[in-house]
């Protein structure tokens, strides 16, 4: 199964909200590692955490939530 890494960047506003930026889609983590290096220190992004950066490992032609979902 192919996989592929995006990255976001997500923190909490002063309303605690989550505030969710897609940044890209990499074909490796060491790609979108080396894409938070060159943003961490950017003006929006440097006054969070490096934390705030998330790289989510996907597959591609897999189907989530075939069971439906619900909310808790």
């Amino acid at each position: 199964m192919e996989k592929y890494y995006e990255l976001y960047h997500v923190y909490e506003n002063e309303n605690q909200d989550d505030v969710i930026k897609f940044i890209g889609i990499f074909h490796s983590p060491k790609e979108a590692w080396l894409v938070i290096k060159s943003l961490r220190n950017k003006p929006g992004f440097k006054q969070y955490s490096q934390k705030c950066f998330w790289v989510c490992k996907t597959y591609i032609d897999m189907i989530d939530g075939e069971d439906g979902f619900v909310f808790v």
